[in-house]
């Protein structure tokens, strides 16, 4: 018992301390120091082999160095490379200075002091969704943003391929395709006589709008038809080809004119093998 009660005023003062810490944090409470990350509406639109910018800016009261890392997430479907990992890693920067990118983008990103991301010679692969983190060394609150970047290769000048450029009335379908040799996720629009061309009764255009078939062709379809290709990067348009539609009589008429221009030519030439005596 005395060994107990030998030191009462310490295990006063150790309990009226820590009393004392409580009281004070609870009065004077640490102030709270988010990081508020923040950066443009919309989604990035990025060419192949060129260059992107994922602005973002961020803002602290604290003073500490910040703590940079981007992550890659991308589609679960309709990648366009699916084998590649789904989340990857980009980049992580501390204090701005030292930089630690993943092998695939070793020597293509670069990281600014705002928290902006800078990716170089753009691949297919790249297109997804890219979160920044952003910490401060003496926080424990981080501060996230997402930016969507997508990835397309522009389009080559497309070529109208026609079935027949020459038809008959009423007898007829004739078929157009708008082929082109580079271009990612096309859009395709048709113009008759300049004019835009829509889907109709005897106008049908394919699902993906590459293709146009006219059927059955009238003399009114007699024209100049140009296709239109178009994604988020690039656009071209094709050379006018020229369709002519005849009307029926007008075939009947110029067949029966070349049977007779191919009689007169052999019986001609029989005359000349065979002379009379």
């Amino acid at each position: 018992l005395a060994k107990v009660n030998s030191h009462p005023s310490r295990g006063y003062s150790n309990s009226h301390i820590t009393m004392m810490d409580l009281l004070v944090t609870q009065i004077h409470p640490m102030p709270h120091r988010a990081v508020n990350v923040t950066g443009p509406a919309g989604s990035v639109r990025g060419t192949a082999a060129s260059t992107a910018l994922l602005s973002v800016r961020y803002s602290s009261q604290s003073g500490g160095m910040p703590v940079i890392k981007w992550r890659l997430i991308r589609p679960t479907s309709g990648a366009h490379s699916p084998s590649v990992s789904r989340t990857v890693m980009v980049v992580q920067s501390f204090g701005g200075e030292g930089q630690a990118p993943a092998a695939e983008f070793a020597n293509r990103v670069h990281v600014f002091r705002n928290g902006s991301l800078q990716l170089m010679l753009l691949r297919l692969s790249d297109e997804g969704t890219y979160e920044v983190e952003i910490t401060i060394t003496e926080d424990a609150v981080v501060g996230h943003h997402s930016v969507q970047l997508t990835v397309d290769v522009p389009i080559s000048k497309p070529v109208v391929i026609i079935s027949s450029p020459v038809a008959v009335e009423m007898a007829e379908a004739v078929t157009m395709n708008c082929s082109h040799v580079n271009g990612t996720r096309a859009v395709y629009a048709w113009l008759k006589g300049g004019a835009p061309l829509t889907n109709g009764s005897r106008h049908r255009l394919s699902a993906g709008g590459h293709s146009l078939t006219l059927a059955p062709v009238l003399l009114g379809d007699s024209d100049s038809y140009a296709c239109l290709a178009s994604n988020a990067v690039s656009r071209g348009a094709s050379e006018p080809v020229l369709l002519t539609v005849h009307r029926r009589m007008a075939v009947y008429l110029i067949l029966g004119g070349c049977v007779i221009l191919i009689a007169i030519v052999i019986t001609s030439v029989c005359l000349c093998c065979n002379p009379s005596k």
